[in-house]
């Protein structure tokens, strides 16, 4: 099979909203940053196969699944997919909920 000719389906995690939350004032920044860093790392924390990191650009998490793979046929793997994006949602629902519920400090972040 031609490695530059492949099936896939790609997968952008990204976080409305990031660049006004990162910079919504610049003492927050860092906390801002930590809080996008919580986040991106229980996402990470949660990717299972078939889908595979491509990198991490800022606040968006980019992933993939090939479709061809003759060692994962896509017909077993799309439901454990389909299982495994909706626990990606609600890791990050409930890592919002965690961080809000810990908030030692006052600022927006």
């Amino acid at each position: 099979m031609n490695d530059t000719e492949r099936q896939a389906l790609f997968v952008v995690a990204d976080i409305s909203g990031y660049t006004r939350f990162i910079f919504s004032n610049e003492k927050e920044i860092s906390h801002s940053q930590m809080v996008i860093r919580e986040l991106i790392t229980a996402l990470l924390d949660e990717i299972r196969l078939p889908l595979r990191l491509i990198r991490i650009e800022g606040d968006a998490v980019f992933l993939y699944a090939l479709m061809d793979d003759p060692e994962r046929p896509w017909e077993g793997e799309s439901e454990g997919l389909a299982s495994n994006l909706i626990t990606l949602f609600q890791t990050f629902s409930d890592k919002v909920s965690e961080l809000t519920i810990h908030k030692i400090c006052s600022c927006t972040a």
